[in-house]
């Protein structure tokens, strides 16, 4: 059985989409840690192979690298939920409208939210109120990493990672129903892609 079938096998089963192949107990654990590691995917297949009760004794030095990475998983959703938190509660308090992009929603849609990692938070605000936004989040201790660059302003919480973004228009074409190449999912929910994928949930502050 080839690494990319043992995989998806391991994917699907955790994702509730059969179960894993009993074969994953016998590959190569340090190939398989790489690849995984690579796409950054060791956090889902360590803890499908964990489930599956895949390591023998001899190979307790890899469960424990697969094992480090879903440690790691866990304690980056939980900064980045945190400092995600602060961010969007320092908006709706200056009555700033947003759109949290990316994997601040789409991990909502993991079996565990820590499996979708990342490194950064997206938030999306309309040209008029990205001035004010940024001054806001400077105000409540978030630290500008790196200038505005074309679309968007990086800054920090500690060693949370935010990435203020804005493009012409949003979030307020949203409301409008003039935003191109958009997919309304429910009253604030969006799906679209213009000049970057956007995958975002409309937030209004009345």
């Amino acid at each position: 059985m080839e690494i990319k079938d043992i995989i998806f096998s391991l994917i699907k089963s955790e994702i509730g989409y059969g179960e894993a192949d009993p074969a994953a107990a016998f590959c190569d654990k340090e190939i398989l840690y790489r690849t995984c590691e690579r796409h950054d995917i060791a956090q889902i297949i360590g803890d499908a192979l964990i489930k599956l009760d895949a390591f023998s004794e001899e190979e307790d030095k890899i469960k424990k690298k697969f094992r480090a990475n879903i440690f790691l998983a866990i304690y980056r959703e939980t900064q980045l939920e945190t400092v995600g938190g602060i961010a969007m509660k320092t908006l709706i308090n200056n009555g700033i409208k947003f759109v949290p992009l990316k994997g601040a929603i789409i991990r909502k849609l993991y079996p565990q939210p820590w499996m979708r990692t990342s490194c950064d938070i997206d938030i999306l605000v309309g040209d008029n109120d990205f001035d004010r936004a940024l001054a806001c989040l400077k105000k409540d201790g978030f630290i500008v990493e790196r200038d505005r660059n074309y679309h968007d302003v990086s800054l920090y919480y500690g060693d949370a990672h935010v990435e203020l973004r804005n493009q012409s228009g949003w979030p307020h074409r949203l409301e409008s129903g003039k935003a191109s190449h958009t997919i309304r999912l429910s009253d604030n929910a969006y799906l679209g892609i213009d000049d970057m994928l956007i995958v975002g949930e409309y937030t209004s502050t009345g």
